[in-house]
């Protein structure tokens, strides 16, 4: 009984970096699981006409875009995504490209696609913030996290007192300094990535043992921003 959900990596290895169809087709799974799960909520709720039940990304003056980054085999890939008014989307891509996108998943959790006018169907798995694509030979099998920049930044400073870099970015405000006593929650350093500011804070009562970088450093993904040592 759920076997293969829980082993899917390694039933299925990664065949290697994934290309733009693959990506694009990762991306409209989880936009499209998105809005089904938006939908089932809605049909539950006093109200299934709230804006706030609606994943469809709509505004009043323009069409909406997000900024989605998907972890693969170690590597942040970024794309941003654009809902258009017709309810479909366009995706851009990290090489520059730019896939019109649209489809359905089924209750097979097949998705049947169509990227720029050519129809294709794979299978999705999807468990919380990951999914992995089945396609046919020539796609293979591949496997994404979607970063969520606070959970990851919340786990890495509980994990060993420090508190890393949840993706590549610029320090855009330093809080603490080292030999500083903070409590369990007290913001530390701002990170700006993906065009947001991200907000690492005290994971509980402590001291800052380190502060290396200052205001307007650029950072790698997953380095070290600030030594904590808890209480």
């Amino acid at each position: 009984t759920r076997f293969i959900d829980r082993h899917t990596a390694d039933l299925l290895p990664d065949p290697g970096l994934p290309g733009g169809p693959v990506l694009a087709a990762a991306v409209l799974g989880l936009l499209l699981g998105r809005r089904r799960d938006a939908e089932a909520a809605s049909r539950l709720s006093r109200d299934p006409w709230s804006p706030w039940n609606a994943a469809d990304g709509w505004r009043l003056n323009d069409e909406a875009t997000e900024t989605l980054a998907l972890r693969h085999a170690g590597t942040v890939l970024e794309m941003s995504v654009r809902y258009l008014r017709d309810g479909t989307f366009r995706i851009l891509l990290p090489d520059g490209a730019t896939v019109h996108a649209t489809g359905e998943i089924d209750a097979d959790s097949t998705l049947h696609a169509v990227l720029d006018g050519v129809r294709g169907r794979v299978t999705l798995v999807r468990r919380g913030r990951e999914i992995t694509v089945l396609g046919h030979a020539a796609t293979g099998t591949h496997h994404f996290t979607l970063v969520d920049p606070i959970a990851e930044a919340e786990s890495a400073g509980a994990d060993a007192g420090r508190l890393t870099s949840p993706m590549p970015g610029r320090i855009v405000a330093v809080l603490a300094e080292a030999g500083q006593e903070v409590t369990a929650g007290t913001p530390l350093v701002i990170l700006e990535a993906m065009k947001m500011e991200h907000t690492l804070r005290a994971p509980a009562d402590g001291r800052v043992t380190d502060v290396p970088y200052a205001v307007g450093d650029q950072v790698e993904d997953g380095v070290p921003l600030i030594g904590f040592e808890p209480a």
